[in-house]
């Protein structure tokens, strides 16, 4: 996570909490990209599931500001192969 701020007078004074934040941030992250466990939650695309993610971390954490996620567009899961 990064914390910018505009000035020095909005550091906070108080610690950042950022363990407690970054559990908190995760499972936001993983609720939304995996959905209840029963279902499951469709994706149209990498894009949208990417901006679902990142707006439902930024509508829960008022104290985020902004967020990166990076997802490698590939709609296959890489293995390899046994050779003959």
């Amino acid at each position: 996570m990064t914390y910018s701020f505009e000035s020095v007078a909005s550091i906070p004074t108080k610690g950042l909490y950022f363990s407690e934040k970054f559990i908190d941030v995760k499972k936001v992250l993983m609720d939304t990209f995996f959905g209840p466990p029963e279902t499951g939650v469709y994706s149209s695309s990498v894009q949208r599931t990417l901006f679902l993610m990142g707006s439902a971390v930024l509508k829960r954490f008022v104290d985020v500001s902004s967020i990166h996620l990076k997802l490698p567009n590939i709609h296959f899961q890489p293995s390899k192969t046994l050779q003959w």
